[in-house]
């Protein structure tokens, strides 16, 4: 009901896309930045001060948190990245605490949402053969071959809910899904 402004100074003023928390931590992502290469903040305590992260370059749309007992992590999906000035298109990062991040094992695609439940992470995308992929780790990712172009995925009660232009999807295991 009550909202309050924070001063991000000197963080940059980015298109802040979408925002997680775990492991004591609140972690935010960006799909553009005013300048340079930081489009990861952190935070323990989000009234008072964030912290710009280490991370290979993409320009973020999603990050989640999740995992099994003792191997929780941050996960993030981007529309476009690279590292070293090399760009390439979408990228999955992963990070343990939210500050150093580690590019993970997936398939390049226009990803535009990810989300954690049923023991596994499952992200969703709008170009290439392959529109949804999942993973038990967040690390080592499986493609799903699914023709329909994907924007937002989550997890509740006991299903992924995913959504795309004129289309809702649901699915137990975030493999099978319905329309």
């Amino acid at each position: 009901i009550t909202w309050t402004s924070v001063n991000l100074s000197p963080i940059p003023t980015n298109n802040w896309e979408s925002v997680a928390y775990g492991a004591g931590k609140w972690v935010a992502v960006a799909s553009y930045v005013a300048s340079g290469n930081q489009m990861i903040m952190y935070s323990s305590n989000p009234k008072t001060s964030w912290t710009l992260a280490t991370h290979p370059g993409a320009e973020f749309k999603s990050v989640t948190y999740g995992g099994t007992s003792g191997n929780e992590k941050f996960v993030a999906v981007s529309l476009t990245g690279g590292t070293n000035g090399v760009s390439v298109v979408g990228t999955v990062v992963y990070s343990t605490d939210g500050v150093t991040w580690t590019a993970a094992s997936a398939e390049k695609n226009s990803w535009r949402s990810v989300t954690y439940g049923n023991g596994k992470f499952v992200a969703v995308g709008y170009s290439n053969a392959n529109k949804i992929m999942h993973s038990p780790d967040g690390i080592n990712w499986t493609p799903v071959s699914w023709g329909q172009s994907l924007i937002s995925v989550t997890y509740g009660n006991g299903k992924f809910v995913a959504v795309g232009t004129r289309c809702v999807y649901y699915s137990t295991d975030g493999i099978t899904w319905t329309g």
